[in-house]
């Protein structure tokens, strides 16, 4: 059982999980399993009330600014809703022991706390100060040793700062301006995974009726759940390009790894780089709605933004050719 280093009564304690990667989702009741667990340990205890469990779907690495639920805990947390907030570890609440300092600072700005199950550590204890000072350090020094291996990042920019990286499907690239241009065939099949999902039609027939399309023209690509999911959560297809995800390190015994960016080298999110293939709000609504949809269930859905998620996706003109299909399968 949790022992938080107070002994307020009423206590308010939230919980905060984060499903990591799709393989995670995938399992039957993981976030459920999680979500129970937190409501079971908050209630046994006498004198703590549970104020509410927040959750994100997000990938490894995954920026805060991405974390709608995370998001809306710490403006909860600022506005002294709770008292204390439970997690399963650092990895989980902060992508780094960087962004987890920053994170804790302003949560103790607004008197709350935080305890981290895996690594024993409340942030209200005597020895807060401590914990923070470790892991300041832990983040520096992880940043320095990272840096002094690194060899080449993934995104390297033209002399009029433009990203040269390989576009992403659904684009092309122009030789000399390195300008992004939008593929009409590869940006019909990005339509209609935003106009399928906004419809609420299941991954597997969007999928399927994807590489139906790919086998008639004979592209020879395949689509995959996964993939879809990666459209649904990318920036590129609304028009901005978030730099360096990647970048190559050198480890002691010489050889060279791609790894995830977490800070070891600076990132630029660019917004309107290049020609989108959907609007912005639609990308908005539907990243929204399926993190709270892959966590929740139905159930989370916001009626009204379900709605306006189709109204938005209804009025590109692709609606009439899919139209029969969507009425087969709602």
């Amino acid at each position: 059982m949790i022992e938080l280093s107070t002994d307020k009564s009423p206590l308010r304690v939230a919980a905060y999980a984060r499903i990591s990667t799709i393989e995670e989702v995938k399992e039957e009741g993981s976030y459920e399993n999680q979500k129970r667990f937190f409501e079971n340990e908050i209630t046994s205890h006498n004198g703590w009330i549970l104020a509410k469990v927040y959750g994100d779907y997000a990938k490894s690495g995954t920026e805060i600014a991405g974390r709608f639920e995370f998001q809306q805990m710490m403006a909860d947390a600022l506005d002294h809703q709770f008292d204390y907030i439970i997690t399963k570890s650092i990895s989980r609440f902060a992508r780094n022991a960087g962004d987890c300092v920053d994170c804790i600072r302003r949560l103790q700005s607004a008197g709350v706390n935080v305890y981290f199950m895996e690594q024993n550590l409340d942030t209200g204890s005597d020895y807060s100060e401590l914990v923070l000072t470790v892991l300041a350090s832990i983040a520096q020094m992880e940043s320095e040793s990272i840096r002094d291996n690194i060899m080449m990042t993934t995104t390297k920019f033209n002399a009029m700062g433009k990203p040269t990286r390989p576009a992403r499907y659904g684009y092309t690239k122009k030789n000399k301006s390195n300008d992004w241009i939008v593929v009409p065939n590869e940006a019909k099949r990005i339509k209609i995974i935003y106009l399928f999902t906004a419809h609420g039609i299941h991954r597997s027939v969007t999928v399927k009726y994807l590489n139906e399309m790919e086998t008639a023209e004979d592209t020879g690509f395949t689509w995959s759940k996964a993939k879809v999911v990666n459209v649904i959560f990318s920036e590129v297809y609304y028009g901005d390009i978030y730099t360096n995800k990647k970048c190559l390190v050198k480890s002691k015994d010489g050889s060279v790894k791609s790894v995830n960016n977490d800070g070891i080298v600076d990132r630029y999110y660019i917004d309107h780089h290049h020609e989108a293939v959907v609007s912005r709000e639609l990308a908005e609504f539907l990243q929204r709605l399926q993190s709270e949809f892959m966590l929740f269930g139905q159930k989370k859905y916001n009626e009204t933004e379900v709605l306006r998620a189709r109204e938005i996706a209804d009025r590109d003109p692709l609606l009439d050719e899919v139209r029969d299909h969507l009425i087969g399968v709602e």
